[in-house]
């Protein structure tokens, strides 16, 4: 995702997203359980469960840009996807 010239990718911390894009236009946060993983995908624990924090921000940049909703869990860039084209702000 790119905010002006710099580029926000999977792995970044939320305080760059904000940085460099500002305050998104939208938020929508939950609370989550998954079991523990390894760093090899594995279940490191079973029956145990760790809560993690999601949210997602959706920016509007406007009715030429598309708009796009940046996936965090645990304050870390996860998923950011595209929708169709923004809309004017009035």
């Amino acid at each position: 995702m790119r905010c002006g010239t710099r580029i926000i990718v999977k792995g970044d911390h939320i305080s760059k997203l904000l940085r460099y894009c500002g305050q998104p236009d939208f938020v929508q946060s939950r609370l989550a359980q998954r079991p523990y993983y390894n760093r090899y995908g594995h279940v490191l624990y079973t029956g145990l469960f760790e809560e993690v924090s999601i949210q997602e921000w959706t920016y509007n940049l406007g009715p030429n840009k598309l708009i796009r909703i940046v996936k965090m869990e645990n304050g870390i860039v996860r998923e950011i996807r595209h929708l169709g084209y923004g809309y004017s702000k009035r």
